[in-house]
């Protein structure tokens, strides 16, 4: 979607009702398209849509009174150019997608030493005690079985309804262009990553484990992916990986499965839109919603990561250190803790002193139940 194109197509604007079993109500402005993966996220499951009416995007600001009082949340998802222009003052800005990267060596004995975390040290132990192997092709046989039976399930797995998965023909011109991946185990392929070099780059555009099958991904051949992709590049004479975007949820599986390799995380420009968040009200379903989904947030073109301390949380200072380096990311320079109970607001004091031992700039928040009117603010300085 052009940039233009996406601008103009965002002008109108459709106001949703999504309710579901926990109580929430949201307000949902946007377009359709989003509804399923919306759903999913904020109920795990399809909540109830009812579409209330349209509106011209530019009526939004005379709106958010009457919004406000009748939802407990109000999601957006329309152009960057709105939300950062017109809607900053509103709404929290989340990526549609963050980009995580890797700066390769000059040689593959080098790799292993730029990559190595525990985590990354687990996989390559994996790789090497499974025996897996990887052979580059550009057959397009090859490549219709790897959509057919590695990426399709692989994908469908992950994303259930609200996967989006794109027709092979579109992906013809892409392999033309680039190169098919594919990870074998005793001469059989297990799993498989679709690539293309440009420039210095190297990109890792699509993949798949074969039949979707969990237990493939557990003994390594995920990983196998990007550690040969890695070498692949590294021969190519690439000076990047473009391991590709993820959504920019601090929880989000993906997100950490790249992070274990020293990945840099950084917005991704190539996608318009951006996903808005304004609390309308701090009550218990809407705390729980944010305990549950800590994000990465837009500020000055700057990602900060966002976390939300509250009573479905309960964690002992060991544990919540654990808890907070879990979520760190390298390229993430700053971070807010927000305190939605009185319980940790009382254990503020050690929350500051263990932030102190952390590189990032961690500011705290005291926020307990009640309106949500100037959290954005609070966030944005």
């Amino acid at each position: 979607m052009s940039s233009i194109k996406g601008i103009i197509e965002d002008l109108r604007v459709s106001i949703y009702t999504i309710s579901g079993p926990n109580g929430l109500k949201v307000g949902y402005i946007g377009h359709g398209a989003f509804i399923p993966y919306l759903t999913n996220w904020i109920y795990g499951k399809k909540g109830e849509v009812g579409l209330a009416r349209r509106i011209f995007i530019g009526s939004l600001n005379r709106e958010i009174s009457h919004l406000s009082a009748e939802y407990d949340l109000l999601i957006c998802h329309f152009h960057q150019f709105y939300l950062k222009n017109y809607f900053s003052n509103l709404f929290m800005r989340i990526p549609d997608f963050v980009r995580q990267t890797i700066d390769l060596p000059n040689n593959l004995t080098d790799l292993n030493r730029n990559i190595k975390t525990r985590e990354s040290q687990k996989d390559l132990n994996k790789i090497k005690r499974n025996g897996f192997t990887s052979e580059i092709t550009n057959d397009q046989k090859i490549f219709k079985l790897f959509y057919d039976e590695f990426h399709r399930p692989f994908i469908t797995l992950r994303h259930g309804d609200y996967a989006h998965i794109e027709t092979y023909e579109k992906l013809i011109p892409i392999l033309e262009e680039g190169e098919l991946l594919m990870v074998k185990q005793a001469d059989q392929y297990v799993s498989g990553v679709l690539n293309r070099k440009r420039g210095q780059i190297y990109e890792t555009i699509l993949s798949g484990v074969y039949h979707g099958d969990w237990n493939l991904v557990q003994i390594g051949a995920l990983a196998a992916e990007y550690f040969f992709s890695m070498q692949r590049a590294i021969d190519l004479g690439c000076k990047i990986i473009d391991l590709g975007p993820t959504r920019a949820f601090l929880n989000d599986g993906i997100l950490h499965f790249k992070k274990k390799w020293n990945a840099q995380t950084s917005i991704d420009h190539k996608s318009a839109r951006e996903i808005g968040l304004h609390i309308c009200k701090f009550n218990k379903g809407t705390c729980e919603f944010l305990e549950k989904n800590p994000f990465l947030s837009v500020v000055e073109d700057h990602l900060r990561g966002i976390i939300f301390l509250g009573e479905s949380i309960n964690l002992a200072d060991k544990e919540l250190q654990s808890y907070i380096k879990y979520r760190r990311f390298k390229g993430v320079g700053s971070m807010i803790i927000v305190l939605l109970s009185e319980s940790w607001i009382n254990r503020k004091a050690m929350i500051q002193e263990m932030s102190n031992t952390l590189t990032e700039d961690v500011r705290i928040i005291e926020y307990p139940p009640g309106n949500g009117s100037n959290f954005v603010s609070l966030i944005k300085k």
